[in-house]
């Protein structure tokens, strides 16, 4: 599982498992699905963490990206921060100063038309996103029957999924 973990960080791609197996011959199992192949894997890429927490934010990395469904994507992708950046206020400063470095296109756009709309970045994510994904006892929450709701947080993935890389090449060795 590692492995996988450290694959689908390098490659920038999800990695689902679909079955356990055994034996003695590789043989395919399951429905095939989309595919990364390349042409060359540099294992000097593969990230190589050496705590606990590093190790969890590297599988969560990958569970976040492997989901297709944005409610419980975006929560293992907040795990990933939460895993290196675990005290709130620390993490909610950090949200903030890395949402002015990122790198992806699409999480710069989010990330603007939020700012755009006087929102603080740090505070929605947490409270508008994470919580109300987490918590459905408080308001806001988010109910996976609004289309509304599926759509919004698909939109915050990539402005999440930005904000997670960054935690992992900042606080992992």
């Amino acid at each position: 599982m590692r492995f996988c973990s450290a694959l689908s960080w390098a490659e920038g791609s999800g990695v689902s498992i679909i079955t356990w197996g055994g034996g003695n011959l590789p043989r395919p199992i399951g429905v095939r699905r989309g595919r990364v192949i390349t042409d060359f894997l540099e294992v000097s890429d593969l990230p190589t963490p050496s705590t606990a927490q590093e190790r969890a934010a590297i599988a969560f990395y990958r569970e976040g990206i492997s989901l297709d469904n944005p409610f419980y994507a975006f929560l293992s992708l907040f795990k990933v921060i939460g895993a290196l950046v675990p005290k709130g206020k620390r993490r909610e400063a950090w949200i903030t100063d890395a949402s002015e470095r990122l790198d992806d296109h699409r999480a710069k756009e989010r990330r603007d038309e939020l700012k755009s709309q006087g929102t603080n970045v740090s505070a929605y994510l947490w409270d508008e996103c994470r919580n109300a994904i987490a918590h459905a006892e408080r308001d806001p929450y988010v109910n996976p029957d609004e289309v509304d709701d599926h759509f919004r947080l698909s939109r915050d993935l990539p402005l999440l999924r930005n904000l997670a890389e960054l935690a992992v090449e900042e606080y992992t060795t």
